[in-house]
């Protein structure tokens, strides 16, 4: 809830200060866009949230644990592998709910306007992208069951 919530400041602020800076944007489309945003943003935490716990279950020993992360030429590019990664796997997750959102704002822009058809594409967009992480961590459960909590060394 707070990445959540430090995402929607940030948009609230990004779409204030929208006016100066997109001065050939239309109004419509820059409250319609932070709006879209602002929807659109708990699902996208909550997917990448689920891709790094997913992560850490599958490959345990890329995670690092405690104050002793490895340091060094293999951390970074193990880390940019992993960022790469996760960034490949958010984008997967997205494409869904992107082309659902799409085809909901291209039948909707004609009724409401163009800017406004956004808000309900991104909702149509943030419910695909809920029912792919509520599947996902759905199959991620076993692991998680599997799991020994005894066995994970304590952070100091």
């Amino acid at each position: 809830m707070i990445i959540t919530a430090g995402a929607w400041a940030m948009l609230a602020i990004a779409t204030f200060l929208s006016a100066t800076i997109l001065t050939g944007v239309s109004a419509g489309w820059r409250i319609g866009g932070g709006a879209a945003l602002a929807i659109l943003a708990p699902a996208m935490v909550f997917s990448q949230l689920t891709i790094h716990n997913a992560v850490a279950l599958v490959f345990p020993a890329w995670v690092p644990l405690g104050n002793q992360r490895p340091r060094g030429l293999d951390a970074m590019g193990q880390r940019l592998i992993m960022l790469g990664g996760t960034w490949l796997l958010l984008t997967i997750s997205l494409l869904p709910g992107t082309i659902a959102g799409g085809i909901a704002w291209f039948a909707l822009r004609s009724f409401v306007g163009a800017g406004a058809a956004l808000v309900p594409a991104s909702l149509v967009c943030a419910v695909i992208v809920a029912m792919e992480v509520l599947l996902a961590t759905e199959a991620i459960g076993p692991a998680y069951e599997r799991l020994d909590a005894l066995a994970v060394e304590r952070a100091e």
